[in-house]
């Protein structure tokens, strides 16, 4: 694998995600097909869009948006399953958390329950599950969501806000 690179991006090709998200778990579980795409395609023009790139290939992505109790917020981190447990999501999410921490003290996520790989991914990057949501995706199946904070809201870096 040649090096990889970590670049803020407007747009999400819709092939790209359909490839990185309908191809890999936990999506094919949750039932994701064109429609899900089209949103998050849509939903990447007015977020944060992280691209990562191997040459001029794009394996992978993260999208999140601002706002969320007093973070940002995770909405979805996808890799290209050949590229699992190289540092790609690694690398995405400590771009994303460099970019939010400038200015929040908390980032958030959800995982699903029954993706343990994720949840371990996560908690080694210093994540807590903080609350359970439950049927929220599909009947019997829950979203942990997850929080990695640096500080309270007040008095942080009120200078950046």
């Amino acid at each position: 694998m040649s090096a990889v690179r970590i670049e803020a991006a407007q747009n999400l090709d819709e092939e790209v995600c359909a490839r990185l998200v309908l191809r890999n778990e936990p999506w094919i579980t949750l039932g994701y097909g064109a429609d899900d795409i089209a949103l998050i395609v849509r939903s990447a023009a007015t977020s944060n869009l992280l691209l990562a790139r191997s040459d001029d290939e794009v394996i992978g992505f993260a999208l999140s948006g601002p706002g969320f109790l007093c973070g940002e917020y995770l909405k979805i981190l996808a890799v290209d399953s050949a590229y699992h447990r190289q540092g790609v999501g690694r690398a995405l999410m400590s771009e994303l958390e460099r970019r939010a921490f400038a200015t929040w003290p908390n980032v958030y996520l959800c995982v699903t329950d029954f993706n343990q790989p994720a949840r371990r991914f996560y908690a080694n990057l210093g994540y807590v599950e903080v609350g359970v949501l439950h049927d929220l995706l599909v009947p019997g199946s829950s979203e942990i969501l997850m929080r990695k904070s640096v500080a309270a809201w007040r008095g942080y870096r009120a200078e950046n806000r």
